[in-house]
């Protein structure tokens, strides 16, 4: 979890607090963010924040995280029942649960309240397209889409509408990358991006050879979890060795 303490510090709002909003609030908080963690009711909130604490404790204790780094995260940390006080950041990232009306009516009043520079950004796995209906600047709107759980898997898929500004692609990156993440970016909106496409592929021709009898179901999944992870854990060290400098040819 590596971080880059030089990169921009903004204000981070994160709206939804459950399995996907505290794991967000949790990676900008400990990269050195103050973050506004937006939920229902200040219950599922305190829920949120021990659940915050015990991760990086355990990163903590797994020597990721120097000591004193949960109470330092806890402390850029404040919770909030009402959306206003959103309209201070420059980052704001929806996680709300996938109710499409519920994002629509959000994403409405998330650009009437906040700044016209803040980025408006989704952790949904669909494009952020479907959400903007009831905002007006949609240069700033785009998808950032984490990985569960969001504090361990480092990739971000970073995809931008028709009309989103190429300068807030590149700024969303560069804090993403500020908080250790390693942003891929998609250059046109597509359901499910690259990750769920390629997941659901690899799982329909599972349910194919099992529906053909070609092996039973427990094959399938012990061969998967070898030959699949195995391979590419190789395939990505190859890449790496042969990339470096010192592997050119003289």
């Amino acid at each position: 979890m590596p971080h880059d303490d030089k990169q921009e510090k903004t204000l981070v709002a994160v709206i939804g607090n459950g399995i996907m909003g505290h794991g967000i609030a949790e990676v900008f908080a400990t990269a050195g963010h103050d973050v506004v963690l937006i939920g229902r009711n200040h219950e599922s909130l305190q829920v949120a924040i021990a659940k915050i604490a015990a991760s990086v404790d355990e990163f903590v204790a797994r020597g990721v995280l120097r000591e004193g780094s949960t109470k330092d995260a806890l402390a850029r940390i404040t919770i909030e029942t009402s959306l206003e006080p959103a309209k201070e950041a420059g980052l704001v990232m929806e996680a709300l649960p996938e109710n499409l009306e519920l994002k629509i009516e959000t994403f409405g009043r998330l650009d009437e309240i906040c700044s016209a520079t803040a980025i408006l950004a989704s952790a949904s796995g669909h494009p952020v397209s479907e959400m903007s209906s009831r905002v007006s600047g949609l240069d700033r709107m785009i998808a950032t889409h984490f990985w569960y759980p969001p504090q361990l898997i480092p990739v971000v898929e970073v995809c931008g509408m028709p009309g989103t500004s190429p300068h807030v692609v590149e700024r969303t990156c560069r804090l993403l990358r500020g908080a250790g993440k390693d942003p891929v970016v998609i250059d046109r909106e597509i359901d499910g991006f690259i990750g769920n496409r390629l997941q659901f592929a690899l799982l329909r021709e599972a349910w194919a050879l099992w529906a053909e009898g070609v092996a039973s179901a427990s094959a399938i999944s012990e061969g998967s979890r070898r030959w699949f992870r195995l391979r590419s854990s190789f395939c990505q060290r190859s890449t790496s060795l042969t990339s470096h400098p010192s592997a050119s040819p003289s």
